[in-house]
């Protein structure tokens, strides 16, 4: 309750000083709110369903009010948002479980007109989000507490980035046990560098990137594993697109190596990783109203119930999953499926009917990338997992209102069973309705005559 509050005051102050100070010295102020509620009906998102177990129905929201400043020098993003279910909290509440939070709160101070450093809580995006992605979809959003410091200069863009993440304002102090605990508890990286090198040409873009992670093994029944060594994943590889005429192709390889940590016979042990994704896609836009897309994503994964001794399982990090594997996110996005990698090919057709309205439709074809087996020294499986249907649409009524929806629905094969259990002979399927409403509540431009 107390830090809820905190956070409003936070917000409530910052918004009368930007006002206040708009007049003498901003050159750009924005003020912007988002209310997102979306609806769905669930009978197999994720994973499968039974045939005891019913379709369930239920609302999801964003909201979130976001504060930018841009001057010669500074530019200045903050944003709170609160992310919950309806209902989940009651209408006459004391405390909600601090489901209200610092999406973003970060300042860029640019030294010179080609250099800059980006410093606090940000979303990092690039290319396609396959690596590094802001993970919009899912309401609460993807953020790192980290600086970036980036050259820019016509079209070219290097940017190198940095976090080393500690669990709370405690750090360095003793614990009960008089032990000073360095260690960090969570599931999220302790620490992180990339190099991102990015050009733009004429009907051409091109990147590399070089992403370096370091795990430590979560704590189990609050005690610090006896190996506190970190495992470090490299992840480097490249992004193309590149525009003929109509035609629009871009593909993407990326190679991890280094450690990671798993358990083996109750302890943390670190692994070797030998991972590998490529991707390819073609679009081709037969007119302005219809589109026609193919593609091919390959991830590399480890024989399931094989004695391995590597973990040949490529690990999008950070990437929006939800876009490229199919929208009921049975792979990566959130959901395991006993690392065994993926092979999606998928066709896909769009048309856009007017301005304001849009549908596309999607098909993903699944294929385990690894050998699957029912047990150790078992026969070997058929590594179809199956195909799905993804049918959306975008309607935009007015400028700052967009309305989104779709249904998708799954045809598992029985080797979908290995991975998630469940029953593919159900019918599995999702719909969904989302409604986003983003108004400019408050802009300030300064004038050039008045900033002179």
């Amino acid at each position: 309750m107390k830090r809820n509050f905190t956070i409003k005051v936070i917000c409530f102050s910052f918004l009368c000083l930007l006002i206040s100070l708009a007049p003498s010295l901003a050159q750009k102020i924005k003020i912007d709110a988002q209310i997102r509620p979306r609806a769905e009906l669930r009978h197999g998102v994720k994973t499968l369903v039974n045939e005891e177990q019913p379709a369930v129905f239920g609302v999801t929201q964003r909201s979130r009010i976001n504060f930018w400043y841009h001057s010669d020098k500074i530019k200045i993003g903050l944003s709170v948002q609160d992310v919950r279910t309806w209902g989940d909290t009651q209408q006459a509440v004391l405390n909600d479980g601090a489901k209200t939070t610092i999406a973003q709160a970060w300042a860029q101070v640019f030294f010179h007109e080609n250099f800059s450093l980006k410093l606090g809580r940000q979303p990092i995006s690039y290319d396609d989000e396959r690596i590094f992605g802001a993970l919009d979809w899912a309401n609460q959003g993807r953020f790192h507490d980290a600086g970036v410091f980036r050259y820019a200069k016509g079209n070219l863009t290097l940017d190198a980035g940095a976090a080393f993440n500690q669990k709370d304002g405690n750090f360095g102090l003793p614990t009960n046990n008089g032990i000073i605990d360095n260690y960090y508890t969570t599931a999220n990286y302790k620490y992180m560098q990339y190099v991102w090198l990015h050009e733009d040409w004429e009907g051409l873009k091109l990147s590399l990137l070089f992403l370096n992670t370091g795990y430590q093994a979560v704590k189990a029944n609050g005690t610090i594993p006896t190996d506190t060594t970190t495992a470090f994943t490299q992840t480097y590889g490249a992004y193309l697109d590149k525009k003929f005429g109509d035609l629009d192709v871009n593909g993407s390889f990326y190679i991890q190596s280094g450690h990671d940590r798993v358990v083996e016979n109750g302890l943390w042990v670190r692994r070797r990783v030998n991972a590998y994704l490529w991707a390819i896609w073609l679009k081709y836009n037969f007119s302005d109203r219809f589109n026609v897309y193919l593609g091919s994503d390959y991830l590399s994964g480890t024989n399931l119930n094989d004695n391995e001794t590597k973990n040949k399982s490529f690990n999008p990090s950070f990437g929006t999953n939800h876009k490229f594997y199919g929208l009921m996110d049975y792979f990566y996005a959130g959901s395991a499926h006993r690392n065994v990698g993926l092979w999606d090919a998928h066709l896909g057709l769009g048309y856009k009917f007017s301005a304001k309205f849009k549908m596309n439709l999607i098909y993903h074809n699944y294929t385990s990338a690894a050998k699957l087996y029912r047990a150790v020294g078992g026969d070997k499986e058929d590594r179809d997992l199956g195909s799905e249907f993804d049918l959306t649409f975008v309607y935009k009524p007015a400028k700052a209102v967009t309305v989104v929806g779709g249904y998708s629905q799954m045809f598992a094969s029985k080797a979908m069973e290995l991975l998630k259990g469940g029953d593919s002979d159900v019918s599995q399927n999702w719909a969904w309705l989302q409604i986003n409403i983003n108004p400019t509540i408050f802009m300030w431009t300064k004038k050039k005559e008045e900033q002179q």
